[in-house]
């Protein structure tokens, strides 16, 4: 079930208060229905689940990956969504 856009923004501030940046850019993926980057997030939360951190490259990639995802939303939704990451 898809979040209201209150919940969703929420859920942002909630998981970035709590560092938990992997599963925002998850979520965001999902919630807009970004197959692909929904893939890619899900694969690099698997690294950092086994990890137990996440390696600097493959954090570089993660904001690589999110930057891709912001470009692709509206403008008024990606600065709703910087408010709250």
């Amino acid at each position: 079930m898809k979040l209201s856009k209150d919940e969703f923004l929420a859920k942002l501030v909630d998981n970035t208060s709590n560092n938990n940046h992997t599963e925002n850019y998850l979520l965001i993926a999902e919630h807009y229905e970004m197959d692909l980057f929904v893939k890619l997030m899900k694969a690099i939360k698997a690294i950092h689940d086994t990890e137990g951190n996440l390696p600097y490259p493959i954090s570089q990639y993660r904001s690589q990956v999110l930057d891709k995802i912001l470009n692709a939303l509206p403008e008024e939704d990606r600065k709703e969504i910087n408010n709250c990451i």
